[in-house]
């Protein structure tokens, strides 16, 4: 009985330590926005254009007429180190996006510099790819990749974002873009570590547990949940059909342009409420893709 009392203490001590975290960091952004390839110069695969003070938008557009592609570009100080415990996970709101979907993006990453400047158009190596159906978050698991960093003694981690395949729709193709430091809720980098005393109560209840359920076998059946009470959902992304670009549209050739929805939300988008996307390993279709066009 003692046993059991004390096991059931120290599960409540588990429950409210999980719900502490010790040295979690947030991390905003350095610097945030686009480098742009073509519209007004040739698309070459080379930066044309830093377009700061914006959101940070990600399209490819192959057409006869003035093709081009946004990178999105993203930076982060880390010379303060990150949590030796703990994933760090690349948080990304979105601001707006459209269609059709799903399309691939690719994360490139880099040792930056903390300056948005054309040559972060081509800089890093492919991290990571996920599919866009329309989710308002996205959330990445780049802890090998910051902790390389840290460990090199590298103070900026960089995130280059980009389309794997380019649309063939001239006008109001599909798109997506991210929250900036102009236009917030900003991108994030994220890690929270588990509280001293979650740990050691959730050792210590185990080891209590362990030795209960080789004294009396029955409690260890007690434990076990029928299969028909576990109930799986699926949860639906949502749509988001809206455009924006510097100074309120992506700027295309002969005065058009991609204009937000009319009936988009406070964020410049129009979405049914849904979970964010988590990815932590890209599908093996997408790292083809990605590694095709980085190839290029």
């Amino acid at each position: 009985m003692r046993a059991v009392t004390l096991s059931g203490f120290l599960v409540v001590l588990l429950l409210l330590g999980a719900g502490r975290e010790a040295s979690g960091i947030s991390l905003r952004p350095a610097v945030d926005g686009s480098v742009r390839d073509g519209l007004d110069f040739p698309k070459d695969g080379i930066g044309d254009t830093v377009l700061d003070g914006a959101v940070v938008q990600v399209l490819n557009v192959d057409r006869l007429v003035a093709p081009f592609e946004d990178r999105g570009i993203i930076e982060f100080d880390i010379t303060g180190g990150v949590p030796a415990q703990g994933r760090l996970k690349f948080v990304l709101p979105v601001f707006a996006a459209m269609g059709p979907f799903p399309f691939t993006i690719c994360v490139v990453g880099y040792a930056g510099d903390g300056v948005l400047s054309l040559a972060d158009f081509a800089a890093g190596s492919f991290l990571t790819s996920f599919e866009y159906s329309g989710q308002p978050t996205v959330v990445l698991d780049v802890t090998e990749f910051v902790r390389d960093l840290v460990a090199s003694g590298d103070g900026i981690a960089g995130f280059n974002l980009q389309f794997s395949i380019p649309t063939t729709i001239p006008l109001n193709g599909p798109f997506v873009a991210f929250g900036s430091l102009e236009f917030p809720p900003t991108a994030e980098l994220t890690v929270a570590a588990p509280s001293t005393l979650a740990l050691i109560a959730a050792g210590v209840a185990l080891g209590i547990m362990q030795r209960l359920f080789r004294a009396d076998p029955r409690a260890h059946r007690a434990t076990h949940v029928a299969p028909d009470l576990i109930e799986r959902t699926r949860h639906g992304g949502s749509d988001t059909r809206s455009g924006i670009g510097p100074g309120g549209g992506v700027a295309e050739a002969g005065g058009q342009e991609w204009h937000a929805s009319e009936h988009a939300g406070p964020a410049g988008q129009e979405s049914r409420e849904g979970p964010p996307a988590i990815y932590s390993a890209p599908a093996e279709r997408q790292v083809g893709e990605c590694a095709t066009r980085l190839a290029t």
